[in-house]
């Protein structure tokens, strides 16, 4: 069987496929999270998906440029906006109120003479862009993409209206299509965002912004089979004392501003974790590790008068016959914790 259709149409036939993408993607989404927020993204998508594959009864058809399909077309990319808006991106109803307008306008302009009906449905593009454009307070790059495609449809489809060239009825098409494309894209970034977001949460410590204590042993398990390391474990000195005297609000911001201060005197040397309460601990893939220490003790001294007691130890220190992994770290940590101690039973305040 051989199917034709006209070429102003072929980019048309993609918007199914397109769509059919983002639904089973989306269903895929709901599988891994059961996020109700998906499963209507998919049922919505498979329905427009059922709706598109109307392009595919042109078969054969010489079309002009205020056929159905392009009119049809455009309602169904501003539907997957909205559905996008109020579902994905959690827009309130009133910013999606000028689409639902302007879908209306559109479907009512079918209705229209051919002719006059190819100029009101770039008119109808021209005052949604606009009010758009003058209702949005948040003009991100996404919404101004949105727009510009718009209006270079609106054109498009006059210009087409007017000289009747199929040239203008195939990027008419494009323009559809790359819309579409963009919606796509967009909602895979909102997703990969949402990932990264929620790995980056299981990885840090909620209250100081460090890394947690389980990103501490498989960050240090990886680094050590590649090369020597060093950990420095601090305790804040007479943490207790002022957590019971001034209250655990007043311990919690004193805990954020020291893991500040060793986040910034260690930068890009290694990595400062949370070890547990007021015991911080850092990986150290340098050989300042003594030297950074000290720096840390007397940063955190002068600038918030709170002291720390620190204990250092190097990978090259421990026996030979201590197994890989995590029997290798949890000897460090001890080695660095014993030393932490003695820092304490020396007086507090210093390095060991």
């Amino acid at each position: 069987m051989n199917l034709t259709y006209d070429i102003s149409i072929f980019p048309l036939l993609y918007i199914p496929i397109l769509i059919f993408m983002l639904a089973i993607f989306s269903l895929y989404l709901y599988n891994k999270t059961k996020l109700k927020t998906e499963l209507y993204i998919s049922v919505s998508m498979f329905l427009l998906v059922a709706i598109s594959l109307y392009f595919y009864s042109f078969e054969g058809e010489n079309l002009t440029f205020d056929s159905f399909p392009f009119q049809v077309a455009t309602c169904l990319l501003l539907i997957e906006t909205v559905i996008m808006q109020l579902l994905s991106e959690k827009r309130n109803l009133n910013t999606c109120i000028s689409i639902g307008i302007g879908i209306v306008l559109i479907c009512g302009s079918l209705l229209l003479p051919p002719l006059l009906s190819g100029l009101v449905f770039p008119v109808i593009l021209f005052i949604l862009v606009g009010w758009r454009y003058f209702r949005t307070a948040n003009r991100n790059a996404t919404e101004v993409i949105r727009m510009s495609l718009l209006l270079s449809l609106g054109i498009t489809v006059i210009l087409g209206s007017l000289i009747g060239s199929t040239a203008f009825q195939f990027i008419s098409s494009l323009l559809i299509v790359s819309y579409l494309i963009c919606e796509n894209t967009y909602y895979f970034n909102r997703v990969i965002s949402l990932f990264k977001n929620v790995s980056i949460t299981s990885m840090t410590d909620s209250l100081t912004q460090l890394y947690n204590k389980a990103f501490f042993f498989k960050k240090a398990d990886q680094l050590l089979s590649k090369q020597p390391i060093s950990f420095i474990f601090a305790d804040i000195d007479n943490f207790k004392q002022l957590n019971d005297q001034k209250g655990h609000d007043y311990g919690d911001k004193v805990l954020q501003n020291v893991s500040l201060i060793f986040k910034r005197t260690v930068g890009e040397q290694g990595f400062v974790c949370r070890y547990g309460g007021e015991e911080l601990v850092s990986i150290i893939t340098t050989n300042r590790a003594m030297e950074l220490a000290e720096l840390f003790r007397k940063n955190l001294e002068k600038n918030s008068g709170i002291t720390v007691s620190v204990g250092v130890a190097h990978s090259e220190e421990l026996d030979v016959d201590v197994k890989e992994g995590e029997e290798m770290i949890t000897s460090l940590v001890k080695l660095a914790d014993t030393r932490m101690y003695q820092a304490k039973k020396q007086g507090k305040n210093q390095v060991c």
